[in-house]
């Protein structure tokens, strides 16, 4: 009985541009040429626990083939609804899984938002973020996450509610003058 040792060792003894032939040779109608790592591959969830059982052993080159469907991004974690009190800052977060680092571009009821005082956007590996600041009637609507790479797009979409401050509160900070605002919407 060989033991998985065994056919390691093997697996080294064979000729790296003989083996790609064979696999060339297997290789399934209609599937794409990307050839990656596997350990890249861990991170996108479908192979996480693969990944795991690997962790500090050494991993050797698999050939891998895959749709451009499964490399197109996708939403993990889709934006959701949020309420900001009036004059706070509010803040949608989405993750986006993608093969390639995807380009995120966020949109307010279809107009591109700009980095600048008012929105700032964070992102954190496969975490991005959207902070609007001093939130006021005006950006009550619709908030879209857009995320392209070279396989596709995702959207995903979320709105933004105001929580108004009471009379009382706004005479408190002496800002008695907004409320008249309100009465206009």
């Amino acid at each position: 009985m060989e033991t998985d040792e065994d056919a390691r060792r093997k697996a080294r003894k064979l000729n790296t541009d003989r083996l790609r032939r064979f696999y060339e040779r297997r290789q399934p109608r209609g599937a794409g040429d990307t050839l990656l790592a596997l350990g890249r591959l861990a991170h996108m969830g479908s192979l996480q626990l693969v990944h795991k059982a690997f962790r500090g052993k050494s991993l050797y080159e698999r050939l891998l083939y895959m749709d451009a469907y499964d490399a197109a991004p996708r939403f993990v974690v889709p934006l959701e609804n949020t309420m900001a009190l009036e004059g706070h800052a509010a803040r949608f977060e989405c993750d986006v899984a993608a093969l390639t680092e995807p380009l995120i571009t966020w949109y307010y009821e279809r107009q591109l938002l700009k980095i600048g005082h008012k929105y700032q956007m964070f992102y954190d590996d496969r975490h991005y973020s959207l902070v609007i600041k001093d939130s006021d009637v005006d950006d009550v609507g619709k908030y879209t996450c857009k995320a392209v790479n070279s396989y596709g797009q995702a959207t995903s979409s979320a709105f933004m509610e105001i929580q108004y401050m009471g009379d009382e509160e706004l005479a408190r900070r002496g800002e008695i003058g907004r409320a008249s605002c309100r009465e206009r919407v």
